[in-house]
């Protein structure tokens, strides 16, 4: 997986090259490619590369609803009434 805070690895300025080209190893063997061939593994590497501008103009992932962590169930006695809640993680 390439992730934003490990996208420097395959910038051809400040990266490394030895790591990505591991990466992309395990990225061939993932996709079951052929791994005996160089230019799969080159090939790959170089797509990842052509999209770090867009990896890095993605905002951080914001989870659409935090989980739900407990249920209350109020009720008043002299009513009847009865109010459901959940109680949200932050």
């Amino acid at each position: 997986m390439v992730t934003q805070n490990r996208a420097w690895i395959w910038s051809e300025e400040i990266g490394d090259p030895a790591e990505a080209a591991r990466t992309a190893f395990l990225f061939a063997q993932a996709l079951q490619l052929s791994i005996h061939d160089k230019s799969t593994i080159i090939r790959l590497a170089m797509f990842v590369n052509d999209m770090l501008g867009d990896l890095l103009s993605i905002p951080p992932y914001q989870p659409l609803e935090t989980p739900t962590v407990a249920e209350a169930v109020l009720i008043d006695h002299s009513t009847g009434r009865t109010v459901e809640t959940e109680m949200k993680d932050v």
